[in-house]
């Protein structure tokens, strides 16, 4: 069994530029996705917040009762933040592919 070397390994484009360029450019590639990552979960944590504090001042009831299956506010706000809220698993998976895009892996 023999490593396969960049210049004679067809599905890793990346790494048969230069070593210096073929880093910048994943750097560049991870880093972006991360930080997509990262604006999605300062999002979702500032739409809790949001969501909290419009049912706070609305009424506070919905809150308080929101797990109480024989109320009327059963689901009211855990229901408010989960249909606006950006699911993090897509860009998670955005990462993964950025890192095996760059090593020429599936």
């Amino acid at each position: 069994m023999s490593l396969c070397t960049p210049k004679d390994a067809p599905e890793a484009p990346f790494l048969r530029l230069s070593p210096q360029f073929g880093q910048k450019f994943f750097r560049f590639l991870v880093r972006n996705t991360v930080k997509d990552l990262d604006r999605t979960v300062d999002y979702d944590e500032q739409l809790m917040l949001e969501i909290l504090h419009e049912r706070s001042l609305g009424d506070p009831d919905y809150i308080i009762y929101d797990h109480d299956p024989s109320t009327s506010y059963y689901g009211g706000t855990e229901n408010a933040y989960w249909s606006r809220f950006v699911p993090l698993r897509p860009k998670v998976e955005q990462i993964i592919t950025a890192i095996r895009k760059f090593l020429g892996t599936s």
